[in-house]
């Protein structure tokens, strides 16, 4: 799922279990440009340089057995956001629960 700083939906594909989430993703930012914030799952320096030549720039939180990466303020702010998507997350699993 992909959803904007509102938190509002803008893509969602569903798949099967055992399809990882990278494989959907150039499927679900095609139309997208900006910055796109992730979890670990989404680290590849091969994705992000393929996003980026797209004009999308990926954020993902360094795992702890990486250097660590430069990364400027505003967008070490931006990352903490990324709490926004399990919020949406919640109240959809409670929506479709009832």
């Amino acid at each position: 799922m992909i959803i904007n700083n509102s938190g509002e939906i803008i893509n969602l594909k569903l798949t099967s279990e055992n399809v990882h989430d990278v494989a959907v993703l150039d499927s679900l930012t095609q139309e997208l440009k900006g910055i796109l914030l992730g979890d670990k799952g989404y680290l590849s320096k091969a994705k992000a340089e393929a996003l980026a030549a797209r004009g999308l720039k990926i954020l993902t939180p360094s795992r702890r057995n990486m250097k660590n990466k430069s990364i400027q303020t505003e967008e070490e702010q931006l990352l903490c956001k990324r709490g926004l998507i399990e919020t949406v997350n919640d109240q959809l699993k409670k929506f479709t629960a009832t």
